[in-house]
């Protein structure tokens, strides 16, 4: 029959994938759906995850309770090439029915690597096929592919990884197990600065050019006299002071808060949010980063239950039969029965978690341990326990990173304010229409007013015309002083903006060098605490079976002695088979825990070179982040020393080009002078 995935849990997806919403929001990377992640990784029936084999061993094997070597061959992971083997012993009735002995052959689908346990950290997913054909029923030799939950599990991260260690560039061009962001859907932070900039760019724009119509007002007058009114001329008049006050309204719509007199109002929002969304998305790997080493891989939560279920296999199954010699002719055989608390079930006690990240589990039974179908339901549920992994650590954070953007996005934090004109509607065309009907009405009530006044008028313009020439030279004379001021103090501040900024992103480095090294440290620290706890707990579980096995040992000892006494001539034969078969035992477990402490010492070292791989990804993490604070730190400094080269450069424009209208001022002034005098004469 073909692979069949109609059995795989349909609520993996849950209402709303928190995760790859984000994800996809932050970086464009479209994660694949939860829901389709394990339909190509299913096995025979249609387990997930899994291939399972319920083999008859044709025998039973009457396990030492005390034997843990036994237990470590013969049950869990990596037995005689099988990813992992659960023996058990089958009874058809209660406490006293025979019992046979089967066992169940797992294979784990799905990247295993190739120590006793699955492999943890991301790696690339692909297809792979069985060897077999036909095997288990599966037709032909049927194809599995771990692409789409490596695309889930590991490229969502690595997504935000590449946005982060890549401000220039950030998702664009991004592909991940042959999976690339589309270039519309990709994010780069740098494009924040690039809006920034050009806000700053307009805001200087009408801050410059406003104070050039402004002087070009006051040349022509600040209030529109009878000498322009009514006039073709007056329509420039209107013109340049229309320019004028919508120059000043944006220029004012767009002036940066504080004291800075650089940059725009716009500008220093859109660095903010640039900011804020960064922090968001650092958070957001934060977390996965932990998660994909803990859980990532799904055969980490498989194994994890299916060693649950052998730890109570063991106890309530193995470790609950006992043997009954009856007699035969001339011989005697041995039955192997089932005690008291025996049981035929998959099942297991409570999980609690320990640690960051935790993932504690109910107590479950799944059914016969020799049925199919009970797999089906223990492949589901290690689907359940990752899909819980995800909504508990994934999903979120990425509900806070989500929020943390939003409301630092919202209309309330992120104010561009409005650029607009105001009080400029009319038109120059109504303007001048205006005027000249006003003019018409002025005219008509001043003629009969004018021939008294005019003698009087003359004598008072001379007389004003020659205060206003003083005037004029005064107030030049003032403009001059209060602009050279104006630059004096304009230069101070900057220069002042330059050193806090620089004493800022110092401080900032220093900062963040700090709390990368401090969390190098905690992170190193809280691995030693976790491997000297997992050690501990061990060492507790060992001695808490052994002492089981004594109590259970002593009591098998009580019903021996109780039935020799009913056959003592037979038990003497027995007694001296048993003491040979004894001393052969001995040797052979004297062997076999040679052997074991051979393997465990093999295991211990690959903890440690794992640990020691994590402590090194983490240094090299942090020194990314310290060569990218350092970048940034430069680029401030390069960015300013360019800012202040500009500002003294139009500072010089500005004061070469004052001296130069008050040249032209004075010799305009002299000029009517002469004049004056030239009409006076």
């Amino acid at each position: 029959m073909a692979l069949d995935s109609s059995k795989v849990v349909d609520d993996l997806g849950g209402s709303n994938d928190k995760w790859a919403e984000a994800v996809g929001f932050f970086t464009g990377f479209k994660a694949p759906k939860r829901d389709d992640l394990f339909d190509t990784l299913v096995g025979n029936e249609g387990i997930p995850l899994m291939k399972v084999e319920i083999s008859d061993v044709g025998y039973v094997d009457y396990v030492d309770t005390e034997d843990m070597n036994w237990l470590y061959e013969n049950a869990g992971s990596d037995i005689k090439n099988t990813d992992f083997v659960i023996p058990f012993y089958h009874a058809k009735g209660g406490t006293g029915s025979d019992v046979t002995m089967h066992k169940a052959r797992i294979t784990l689908l799905g990247s295993k690597g190739d120590g006793r346990i699955p492999i943890q950290g991301y790696q690339e997913g692909g297809k792979f096929s069985s060897s077999i054909d036909g095997h288990l029923g599966m037709d032909g030799k049927p194809t599995w592919d771990t692409t789409f939950t490596a695309r889930y599990a590991y490229g969502t991260g690595l997504a935000l990884e590449e946005l982060l260690n890549n401000p220039s560039e950030g998702t664009y061009g991004f592909s991940w197990n042959t999976l690339p962001v589309n270039d519309p859907d990709s994010v780069t932070l740098d494009n924040f600065e690039t809006v920034a900039a050009a806000f700053d760019r307009v805001a200087g724009f009408f801050s410059s050019q406003q104070k050039i119509v402004e002087e070009w007002q006051s040349r022509l007058g600040t209030e529109k006299d009878k000498a322009w009114r009514g006039k073709a001329a007056g329509v420039f008049w209107d013109l340049i002071n229309k320019i004028n006050k919508q120059y000043s309204d944006y220029a004012d719509d767009m002036k940066p808060g504080g004291n800075s007199t650089v940059g725009s109002k716009q500008g220093d929002e859109i660095r903010q949010a640039k900011k804020d969304f960064r922090e968001a998305v650092s958070d957001l790997h934060s977390v996965w980063a932990k998660w994909q080493w803990k859980y990532g891989n799904p055969l980490v939560v498989l194994h994890t239950l299916l060693s649950a279920i052998m730890e109570f296999v063991w106890d309530n199954n193995i470790t609950k039969i006992t043997y009954e010699i009856e007699p035969a002719g001339e011989s005697y055989v041995t039955n192997y029965i089932s005690e008291e608390h025996f049981s035929n079930r998959a099942a297991i006690k409570e999980i609690t978690g320990t640690g960051e990240m935790a993932l504690s589990v109910a107590a479950k039974d799944f059914g016969d341990l020799k049925e199919l179908d009970t797999w089906v339901e223990v492949g589901n549920k290690a689907l359940l326990m990752w899909k819980q992994t995800v909504e508990d650590n994934l999903d979120k954070a990425a509900v806070d990173a989500m929020t943390k953007v939003r409301d630092s996005w919202s209309n309330s934090e992120l104010d561009f304010g409005s650029v607009k004109s105001r009080g400029t509607s009319g038109t120059l065309e109504s303007d001048f229409k205006e005027e000249k009907a006003e003019l018409a009405e002025e005219k008509a009530e001043a003629d009969a007013a004018a021939a008294k006044a005019a003698a009087e008028e003359a004598a008072r313009k001379q007389e004003a015309f020659i205060q206003w020439q003083k005037d004029q030279a005064a107030k030049a004379e003032a403009e001059r002083k209060k602009e050279k001021e104006e630059a004096e103090r304009k230069e101070r501040e900057a220069k002042a903006e330059a050193e806090r900024k620089e004493k800022e992103a110092k401080a900032e480095a220093e900062r963040k060098e700090k709390e990368a090294k401090a969390e190098a440290e905690a992170k190193e620290k809280e691995a030693e605490a976790k491997a000297a706890a997992k050690e501990a707990e061990q060492e507790a579980k060992q001695e808490a079976k052994e002492k089981e096995a004594e109590a259970k040992a002593a009591e098998q000892e009580a019903k021996a002695e109780a039935k020799e006494a009913e056959a003592k001539a037979e038990q003497a034969a027995k007694e001296k088979e048993a003491e040979q078969k004894q001393a052969e035992q001995e040797a052979k477990q004297e062997q076999l825990r040679a052997e074991q402490e051979a393997k465990q010492e093999q295991v211990r070292k690959e903890q440690e070179a794992k640990q020691a791989e994590a402590q090194a990804r983490a240094e090299n993490m942090q020194m990314i982040q310290m060569n990218q604070a350092k970048t940034q730190q430069e680029e401030a400094k390069k960015e300013q020393a360019a800012k202040e080269a500009q500002a003294k450069a139009e500072q010089e424009a500005k004061e070469a080009e004052a001296k130069a209208e008050q040249e032209a001022k004075e010799k305009e002034a002299e000029q009517k002078q002469a004049e004056q005098e030239a009409k006076q004469e």
